[in-house]
């Protein structure tokens, strides 16, 4: 996972929740790298800014998530969706970062 430390100050500090508008605390933020982390050690993929941000690969690693229902349970059917919704919020961050990178200069 790129950037780790960045994407959890960005989780931590800018990024707000759609539902409360607040930012988001720890406990969600760390939730979100779990996730993410856990994304690479079931589908065995890096989750590197080329493969988030090329649409394709992005959108393959989401089917195989919805297709293959990681982390769901006959208790919960859709707790894959956690997993494509942390995903959606990695991708987010690092094409924050992108711009952010292009205004730097760098």
């Amino acid at each position: 996972m790129d950037l780790e430390d960045s994407f959890i100050l960005y989780l931590t500090v800018i990024r707000t929740s759609s539902r409360t508008g607040l930012v988001l605390n720890a406990r969600v933020s760390r939730d979100i790298v779990r996730r993410c982390k856990a994304i690479e050690s079931k589908l065995g993929v890096k989750l590197t800014r080329s493969n988030i941000l090329n649409e394709m690969v992005f959108r393959s690693i989401c089917k195989d998530i919805i297709e293959k229902k990681l982390t769901s349970t006959e208790r919960d059917l859709y707790r894959h969706n956690n997993l494509t919704h942390a995903l959606r919020v990695y991708k987010e961050f690092l094409q924050w970062h992108e711009v952010n990178d292009l205004l730097k200069g760098e």
